[in-house]
């Protein structure tokens, strides 16, 4: 119904913005991420949004890009994530992490979330890993991730980095050599870290 708002913010909390649109003010569910990223009060700002419709209410969520839309919708098609919890799992770490939470089979990561168990995590691995390499983070495609760049980034967080500081190391690495064997891999990036 709604694909987007452009207004002025009106009031903005971490998990609230009411946007104020020809002298209407909605209010609208966002993420923590999406927070932090709002201009100030009083600014014009676009939000992109999902309306859910239930029987007793209309509830607006809101995203500043429409990657981030797309991704929660597909975090809202796994069976027993509602859009409550898809803007907690949201909140719990930039697209770029969840994403590579996603495709790496991180499920410790997805499950430090409030309502979400090592069980729910597992389904959005197997459900999404495949369907979330198309979307596009930061202006940039984000390309499917080869099988050396999941294993070289599995292994880094196995030795107790972040998945971040991981990723970017593995990157770096990648940069310099992109065909690089698993262990030359891990070897450069332990370096990098």
């Amino acid at each position: 119904m709604y694909d987007h708002l452009f207004g002025i913010i009106y009031s903005k909390q971490p998990t609230n913005l009411v946007l104020r649109v020809q002298g209407v003010g909605y209010s609208i569910h966002i993420a923590f991420s999406t927070y932090d990223a709002l201009p100030e009060v009083g600014q014009e700002c676009l939000i992109y949004t999902y309306l859910q419709v239930k029987e007793d209410a209309h509830v607006l969520f809101g995203f500043l890009s429409v990657e981030e839309r797309l991704f929660f919708q597909k975090l809202t098609s796994v069976s027993g994530i509602g859009p409550i919890t898809g803007i907690r799992i949201m909140s719990s770490a930039s697209l770029e992490q969840l994403i590579m939470a996603i495709q790496t089979g991180n499920v410790i990561a997805l499950s430090k979330t409030k309502g979400i168990g090592k069980k729910t995590a597992e389904r959005l691995v197997l459900e999404l890993s495949s369907s979330i390499g198309n979307i596009r983070v930061s202006g940039s495609a984000q390309s499917p991730m080869s099988r050396q760049q999941k294993d070289s980034i599995s292994a880094l967080v196995t030795l107790g980095y972040s998945e971040k500081d991981a990723m970017q190391a593995v990157q770096e690495v990648l940069k310099e050599k992109p065909d690089a064997e698993l262990d030359f891999i891990i070897r450069e990036a332990l370096k990098v870290i």
